[in-house]
């Protein structure tokens, strides 16, 4: 066995890391650690994409690439590919060059703590070829609360779901970081939406079983700026949309039930309504209204005229309400801090507390 994903010989790795780093200084030591200590029989290589990083990560990348120069193999970008191609830069980079048989994936701000994790998914899927895919459990770390949720999966915190059909229904959720693909049921990608790793699940889906491991395996970290847990509403609703949009493709393309489709679109036209009025999406909204007249939720041309005027007065009305009642709580907060002799600091931190909420 070779301790670390090394050995001796001239053999060519059989798993290929990628892990996309951007701003990850905090979080990078950790990452490649879960991927230095893995105990394998076989080569491993560490594919590092840094998107641009500003801060001191690639200094960091550079040490490990001086420790383990026949490991860990970096690209520096000049520029953000991200926010020149978006999540198109992941597939060039995994086609251009991942060679191994297996292709696993983690990015820089997550870890792995299991290291027998790549030897248990080499061991099952060299003895069950009709298999693409296995993960496993994992733990969410809540950053900003310092909060360890265990075992998501057979905690139910996720549901598990094994079909298609339920993941295009549900928008499943697999644990990406846990991920261990055979690399000739990867194909280049049609549509690239705001998550690249829901549209490649469900490609994989449709040429292979996939396997759940039912052991922890690594730490997802939720933190601030992740891309799927955006607080800025701009990026939470094209993140959304993104899913949305991707779940109608793959339901017309390969699961060509009207009922489904149909009930994918009601539901993610109402739960985007809101988002999409916000960033005066019109198209979408008109998009939606049409969508809920021609399928008889609104009954006539006449009345669905009626409910746009309605919602976009009502909408209007919340929101001006909202503002006049939040403008009204800052100023007597004010005054009654002045009255109490509260310094000018303090005074500030609540100015800007209530600025958040008219956000």
């Amino acid at each position: 066995m070779y301790s670390n994903g090394i050995n001796n010989g001239t053999d060519s790795p059989l798993v290929s890391i990628i892990c996309i780093t951007y701003n990850h200084e905090s979080y990078i030591r950790n990452c490649l650690d879960g991927f230095i200590n893995q105990i394998t029989n076989f080569n491993i290589e560490i594919l590092i994409h840094d998107d641009a990083s500003l801060d001191n990560t690639v200094n960091i990348i550079k040490e490990y690439e001086q420790k383990y120069p026949g490991i860990i193999k970096p690209i520096y970008q000049i520029e953000n590919q991200f926010s020149k191609i978006g999540y198109q830069f992941i597939e060039n980079l995994i086609f251009s060059r991942a060679k191994s048989k297996y292709i696993a994936f983690c990015e820089g701000d997550d870890y792995w703590i299991d290291p027998l994790k790549l030897q248990k998914q080499v061991d099952f899927l060299e003895a069950n070829n009709d298999y693409g895919l296995v993960f496993s459990d994992i733990n969410f770390f809540f950053e900003s609360e310092n909060k360890i949720i265990n075992k998501v999966f057979q905690t139910k915190y996720y549901p598990l779901y094994f079909s298609f059909e339920e993941h295009v229904e549900n928008a499943g959720y697999l644990a990406p970081c846990t991920w261990l693909i055979r690399s000739n049921v990867m194909s280049k990608k049609e549509l690239y939406a705001t998550d690249w790793t829901f549209i490649t699940m469900l490609d994989i889906m449709l040429n292979s079983k996939i396997y759940y491991l039912p052991e922890v395996t690594a730490v997802y970290r939720y933190r601030s700026g992740s891309a799927s847990k955006q607080k800025e509403i701009k990026k939470k609703y094209k993140y959304f949309k993104g899913i949305f949009e991707t779940r109608i493709h793959y339901c017309k393309l390969h699961l060509p039930n009207d009922k489904l489709e149909n009930k994918l679109r009601k539901k993610g036209y109402i739960n985007l309504f809101f988002l999409a009025f916000y960033n005066k999406d019109w198209a979408f909204i008109k998009e939606a209204l049409l969508f809920f007249y021609k399928n008889r939720f609104i009954n006539n041309q006449n009345e669905f005229n009626k409910v746009q005027i309605l919602y976009f007065y009502f909408i209007g009305l919340i929101k001006m309400t909202r503002y006049l009642f939040v403008g009204f709580c800052k100023i007597s907060t004010r005054r009654i801090l002045i009255l109490l002799k509260f310094n000018n600091n303090t005074i500030a931190k609540v100015d800007k507390m209530f600025r958040r909420f008219l956000k």
